[in-house]
């Protein structure tokens, strides 16, 4: 009624519906305007025009103008009048607006115009208020160019509404005449901070809008507190303060992120090649980035950072949401100091005893008092309907702490009423904090009611003990004893008993929740759901691609997130304060560093439209990134070496500063590799080996087998891998991908049944001619000019799997082979392992190794590939995760018996190095009567006779033997049961 201003953004007014407390909270983006002096014609003077038209009838006015909103308003018109003849006298800016009334009517002036100056040579505040000159000046006629943009021009009659920026002094005072009752400046740029005057400034010495408002919102002794009294005014206020702070972030993200660029640094090198200097014709456009808090980048990263702990840390194994209790004492306590004070009076009150209950409670919770120690924590602050804030935290107990099983969970968590006559106080505390409802059919009008069923599943079941389902979730135990609190004159049992600690509950007075939650399939829904952020209600998805029926041309319409993301967020006082106060609304620990990565002169740098990019390339540490200085200590440091670039974190400390990765001293940071899209290409598979990886000093340490095959560098390969670890996989995508862009891929392996396996694949000794007796110095068949040469020269990949069977002689005499028909094309290639041709090989050396006829055990070893002088020239890859067993992760036997064989490999079951004998479970073992081929056969090939037609099932089977004479046995006796 008494505003000079209107205020922008959509008061929520539904919040309010009920018996609760009165809630201010606004949607969309906020914002000041101020209109003309007069009204137009036919409508009647609204905020700053009551000041100036028709003052005659002001009061009656100002009275017409809120009842025209609130039609059940009960105004006094005595203290209407009383508020504005207070105006009058003390309120700076009312004081102009009487003054411009007054010049319009002594002169009767149709040009008047009323200049808001937004800059001040004094600070402005209570006790040092500027001159009515330095506030506002009245203009007739032109305004003229010397206007400073912060200055408002309130207009005669026409021009419409104008939008204040939120850096003009007088900002809150034109929407807040009554807390701001003698026109006392707000923020304003260059307000500098203790004890910084008589020396040169730079910008850490000048508070900012957060600082400012922080600092208001505080109660001091000797200080003026119109603002901290202002009930729901205030409120309103602390939303307004918040969206100012944030509105100019946003704005700041509109005016420079949209001049700025990214581009890769390989990018900028072409252009700058090309003679594009200008780099508007470069680059791409930043919207809303994840360093703007709240914004979806910002929550999608919060969720990989708690992932990224939680592949530390292992599961989480309990799920806490802590609410805000209003009528904790020690707030009512502080309120009782300011009598007629109401809990929703003091959002600022609340948010930080809230802040301080909830640090207490991280200690008690780090500290084992509850349930043992904790090594990792993560939580998110989350605001109710009514504007309360709770907190869902997820704990990560050591190991030897963890609470498996039910009778461990009941010791502490329980979902039952305590026995009064032993634990009063207990009972008291879950009577109050830890009932739901009463709901259901007992109270249908309840709030968690939808569609006549609890929102929330209550009342649940009764059990005599607790349980695990098979989704992963605790089932509490809930006895019918007889036990029952009464709400709202019905009587509540077991099962309306929300689950909690006792201790915890006892000691902070408060909703606390606590749910077991250790079980895989849970997992990343607890971490979306505490990293989702606030609610969504108004948001509607659209794609930003759309078809022209007509002619069927896409058009891409630009994404305004600045905008979808005002449109959707949702701002009560608390969380206005608690933000002003730059609380967290996500905290971590172990804290996570993140990781960036690039592929070689690609990594991103910002700069500006107007910069030369000469000048740009010519900055000093330009290319220098995370990745980039882990490579360089790698090379500098031995210890370095040990980690992969996510371990890394572990024990070192990334100074931002100087750019450079040094020896951690103390604390503890894991680190996360910034996700890669799968269809990023090489940025995916660089990422891939970058969790393995140990040590690499530069770029051509992670190159890949493609990149020797596209450079035509050639190069030896070894993929080494047991069963199951993905190198048939891998074979099939590097021949179909090669082979898609023309190139000649050669598959062979040692065995036929390898080789059936690959695509186009041939056995070794078929291919390349190798003789049936080789030796030392044996060749393979093909010569010079023939279609194998020929097709060895053309071929770009050679992939040999299940090396380790083959004779190294076989390998050897390809090497020469292949020297000898390349040395016509390249004089070099006789130099050259398998004369410059890439060379993969693929394999385990705990299976089969070659055959040597009567050979011993050295002797075998001996004609093994990794005893030829051309391994030297491998770089040998290892895989080491079973991909077969991760298809069918519920599989156990599977998996235990995976685990069993790779014991033998690793000689692991043997007491004595040599020959030994190893027991076989006997779960592993087909146990015979008289015919022990038959009984293989019907273990192996169950209903053989009606599915001998189905190729799917004949190749998920087979029988191996040790001689080519079980073989033909085999094979005859399955022939005659099939023919049967």
């Amino acid at each position: 009624m008494l505003a000079m201003t209107s205020m922008g953004g959509k008061v929520d007014t539904r919040v309010n519906d009920g018996r609760g407390p009165y809630i201010y909270r606004l949607n969309g983006q906020n914002h000041h305007r101020i209109g003309t002096l007069i009204p137009a014609d036919g409508q009647n003077p609204h905020f700053a025009q009551l000041y100036f038209y028709d003052t005659e009838n002001e009061v009656q006015n100002r009275m017409n103008a809120l009842r025209s909103s609130q039609s059940n308003s009960n105004l006094d018109p005595s203290i209407v009048d009383t508020l504005v003849k207070m105006l009058d006298e003390s309120n700076i800016l009312v004081k102009l607006f009487r003054i411009a009334r007054d010049r319009f009517k002594e002169g009767d002036i149709h040009h008047l115009r009323l200049r808001l100056i937004g800059s001040r040579s004094t600070d402005g505040r209570e006790y040092n208020l500027p001159t009515s000159s330095e506030i506002a000046a009245i203009v007739v006629g032109d305004i003229g160019v010397e206007n400073e943009h912060r200055d408002v021009i309130v207009e005669y009659k026409d021009g419409g509404l104008k939008r204040i920026n939120e850096l003009h002094p007088s900002y809150m005072a034109l929407q807040y005449p009554l807390l701001f009752p003698y026109g006392e400046d707000g923020f304003r740029l260059g307000i500098l901070y203790r004890n910084v005057n008589g020396r040169i400034h730079n910008t850490k010495d000048f508070i900012t809008m957060r600082e400012y408002y922080a600092y208001r919102l505080q109660e001091r002794e000797g200080e003026g507190h119109t603002l901290i009294y202002g009930g729901r005014l205030f409120q309103q206020f602390d939303v307004d303060a918040y969206t100012c702070i944030e509105g100019a972030r946003l704005m700041w993200v509109r005016r420079n992120q949209r001049r700025l660029r990214i581009e890769l640094y390989s990018g900028l090198k072409d252009a700058v090649m090309r003679g594009d200097t200008t780099p508007a014709s470069t680059g791409k456009r930043i919207v809303l980035p994840s360093s703007f808090t709240g914004s979806p980048r910002y929550m999608i990263e919060n969720y990989q950072d708690a992932m990224a702990i939680c592949r530390w840390a292992g599961y989480p194994d309990l799920f806490i949401t802590f609410t805000c209790n209003a009528k904790w004492p020690e707030i009512r306590n502080f309120l009782s100091m300011n009598p007629g004070q109401k809990t929703e009076d003091r959002p600022d009150v609340v948010a930080r005893v809230f802040k301080i209950k909830l640090d207490q409670l991280l200690y008690d919770l780090k500290h084992g008092r509850h349930f043992g120690r904790v090594i990792a924590v993560v939580y998110t602050i989350e605001y109710q309907k009514r504007g309360l804030p709770h907190a869902h935290i997820l704990l990560f107990l050591h190991p030897d702490d963890k609470h498996p099983t039910p009778i461990e969970i009941d010791r502490i968590i329980s979902a039952e009423i305590p026995n009064w006559n032993k634990d009063p106080q207990a009972y008291i505390a879950v009577k109050q904090y830890m009932v739901h409802g009463p709901c259901g059919s007992i109270n249908p009008s309840a709030s968690c009611m939808i569609d006549n069923r609890c929102s929330k599943h209550f009342p649940k079941k009764f059990y005599s003990e607790t349980t695990i389902d098979e989704d992963g979730f605790a089932i509490y135990r809930r006895k019918n004893n007889g036990r029952f609190v009464e709400r709202n004159s019905v009587k509540l049992d077991n099962r309306f008993i929300v689950p909690h600690n006792i201790d915890l509950l006892v000691k902070y007075q408060a909703h606390i929740n606590v749910e077991w939650c250790n079980r895989s399939r849970s997992i990343k829904y607890l971490f979306k759901y505490i990293t989702k952020g606030p609610d969504r209600a108004t948001l509607i998805l659209e794609e930003n691609v759309h078809v022209d029926a007509s002619t069927g041309i896409q058009h891409v319409t630009n994404t305004d997130e600045v905008k979808a993301y005002l449109d959707c967020r949702y701002i009560s006082a608390i969380e206005a304060c608690w933000r002003i106060f730059q609380f967290d609304i996500h905290y971590r620990l172990p804290a996570v560093e993140r990781l960036n990565f690039h592929l070689e002169n690609e990594q991103p740098i910002m700069f500006d439209d107007s910069d030369y990019l000469d000048n740009v390339l010519d900055k000093p540490d330009i290319g220098k990134t995370k990745f980039t200085e882990w490579m360089k200590a790698n090379d500098l440091y031995e210890e370095a070496k040990e980690l992969t670039y996510s371990d890394f974190p572990s024990k070192w400390v990334w100074h931002k500063k100087d750019k450079e990765w040094r020896l951690r001293k103390s604390g503890r940071s894991i680190g996360r590799i910034y996700y890669a899209h799968p269809g990023s290409g090489e940025r995916f598979y660089m990422r891939m080996l970058l969790n393995v990886i140990k040590g690499p000093r530069s770029f051509q340490g992670n190159k890949n087998l493609l990149e020797s095959v596209t450079e035509n560098k050639g190069g030896v390969f070894f993929v080494y891998g047991h069963g199951g670890t993905g190198k048939t996989y891998l074979w099939k995508t590097m021949i179909s991908r090669l082979r898609s862009e023309g190139k000649i891929v050669i598959a062979v392996a040692s065995s036929g049944i390898a080789a059936l396996l690959l695509p186009g694949g041939r056995t070794a000794h078929s291919r390349f001619q190798i003789p049936i007796n080789v030796t030392d110095s044996s060749t393979c068949g093909f010569k010079q000019g023939s279609q194998i040469a020929e097709l060895m020269k053309k071929a770009s990949l050679i992939i040999w799997d299940e090396a380790p069977m083959a004779h190294r002689n076989c390998f050897e005499a390809v090497d020469r082979s292949l020297r000898d028909i390349l040395r016509f094309s390249d004089p070099n290639s006789t130099d050259k392992p398998f004369g410059g041709k890439t060379i993969v090989l693929g394999g385990d050396f705990r299976q089969i190794l070659p055959v040597v006829a009567k050979g011993r055990r050295e002797q075998i070893v001996e004609a093994s590939i990794n005893k030829s002088s051309l391994w030297k020239y491998c770089r040998v890859f290892i895989l080491t995760k079973n991909m077969r067993l991760e298809q069918n992760p519920g599989d156990n036997a599977a998996r235990e018996f995976a685990k069993w064989i790779l014991k033998i490999g690793d000689g692991e079951l043997c007491d004595t190095e040599g020959e030994s004998l190893i027991e076989i479970p006997s779960d592993l073992i087909i146990h015979v009567d008289t015919h022990p081929i038959n009984d293989i056969v019907n273990a192996t090939y169950p209903d053989i006779q009606a599915k001998y037609t189905d190729a799917k099932y004949l190749e998920e089977r087979a029988i191996l033997a040790p001689t080519n004479d079980f073989v033909q046995d085999i094979n005859d006796f399955m022939i005659d049961l099939i023919q049967c």
